[in-house]
């Protein structure tokens, strides 16, 4: 057997006992890199933190002080900080007391819509089964033990949500010092790291690095300048529509709805609840007519504002958008479900470009004789 022939067949071996191995152990090994995934959290909070913090400290840098240095970076990068900082706290203000006084409304006044709702379905279901069991209903105090219960569970979880949140909090605490660090030395950071690329590959290997992270870099800056400017527009179309609407706490619910469309798709819709809930407690009418303006604007955005200002430069189909998203939310929450879109876009476009140019390797069907 000729020296050639039998790597080719040394090869194929390997090749396919490694490939067993993995399919024999995919449960195990898919459980082990999630669990990579998992304790290297900080350190994709703080490559997120770092792609949203560099937009706004690109643009202090490069529109207003004109110049690149240490100190004009530090400035910069403080400013950005207290840019977001600055967003979080005016969610506080403005939404968290709105929330705190509709729900302690609403509560107080839980058994007498219990008792509403109660009579309004006697009313249909007469002269039913259904219309018997409800007569000798007594909402309030089973309503009253379910909330009881609850609370109970969440004492007795007490430790194990404890701890989450202390885990939580040590790494976003950890992801920000990770951002900080990597943006203030970036050239830096990116230059070893290049000097390695180098060192360490092929030039046509280096080449195809570099296409694949100018790709990375451009998904990461578009999605996050686009999507913060989709953010915006869809505050303002909303507090439009409420003020001509007279809805209650239209500037709250505006700006909430601006800060979690942020996160797309599911962000909007979570804006929603929390603005049929609020206006809900002053009249369930305004309630109704709420979710209906609301979902009209959101399906106008969708489809017509949308797809021009993000889908347009991030490209992304809707079904793909929605699978990235809980993927993304799975593995690493809210930062997941945020940074898996320009992620899932790098992925995409490679694949389309491979097919645009034909490099995909071709399946040979036998001919039928």
């Amino acid at each position: 057997m000729r020296k050639d022939t039998y790597k080719r067949y040394l090869k194929l071996i390997t090749y396919t006992l490694i490939l067993a191995f993995i399919l024999f152990n995919i449960k195990y090994i898919a459980s082990w890199l999630l669990n990579i995934i998992v304790i290297l959290c900080p350190l994709w909070i703080g490559l997120a933190l770092a792609f949203v913090l560099n937009v706004p400290m690109v643009q202090l840098e490069e529109k207003v002080f004109k110049e690149k240095s240490k100190k004009v970076r530090i400035i910069s990068l403080i400013f950005a900080i207290w840019i977001i900082v600055l967003l979080f706290l005016l969610l506080f203000a403005f939404v968290i007391p709105d929330l705190i006084d509709s729900a302690t409304y609403l509560l107080g006044q839980l058994p007498m819509l219990i008792t509403n709702l109660n009579d309004l379905l006697i009313n249909m279901f007469k002269n039913t089964e259904l219309s018997e069991y409800l007569t000798n209903f007594t909402g309030s105090s089973e309503i009253m033990d379910f909330i009881s219960n609850i609370f109970k569970n969440m004492i007795t979880n007490f430790s194990s949500i404890l701890s989450n949140l202390v885990t939580f909090i040590i790494n976003l605490i950890t992801g920000i010092i990770i951002a900080v660090y990597f943006l203030l030395e970036k050239e830096t950071i990116l230059s070893k790291l290049n000097d390695l690329k180098n060192k360490l590959f092929e030039t046509k290997v280096v080449k195809k690095i570099d296409e694949i992270s100018t790709l990375a870099n451009k998904s990461f800056h578009d999605f996050i300048t686009y999507q913060c400017l989709e953010c915006l527009i869809l505050g303002t179309l909303m507090f439009i529509a409420f003020l001509i609407f007279r809805f209650p706490y239209a500037l709250t619910i505006a700006f909430l709805t601006t800060i979690t469309a942020i996160i797309p798709i599911f962000g909007a819709t979570f804006a929603c609840i929390i603005g049929a809930v609020l206006i809900g407690t002053s009249s369930i009418k305004q309630a109704i007519v709420f979710v209906i303006v609301f979902q009209v604007i959101q399906q106008l955005e969708n489809n017509l504002i949308y797809p021009r200002v993000v889908g347009k430069n991030v490209g992304l189909p809707p079904v793909i958008t929605i699978i990235a998203l809980i993927i993304g939310g799975k593995v690493a929450g809210i930062f997941g479900m945020i940074v898996c879109i320009p992620l899932t876009a790098i992925i995409y476009t490679l694949v389309t470009t491979a097919i645009e140019k034909d490099n995909l390797p071709k399946i040979k069907v036998p001919k039928v004789k």
